[in-house]
């Protein structure tokens, strides 16, 4: 949903968060990188991840 260009608030709301903050931290703990910088390199990658 990401590299489709959804935000990040919509996405942490979906998902059951209580805020995009709480999912920015579990996101860059899981896969070592924010959200922002996930979704940029997505948007320029050909084809996205």
């Amino acid at each position: 949903r990401l590299a489709g260009g959804e935000t990040v608030t919509a996405i942490a709301l979906d998902c059951g968060y209580q805020s995009p903050a709480a999912f920015s931290t579990m996101f860059r703990r899981v896969l070592g990188q924010p959200p922002s910088a996930f979704q940029a390199g997505a948007l320029r990658s050909p084809g996205g991840p």
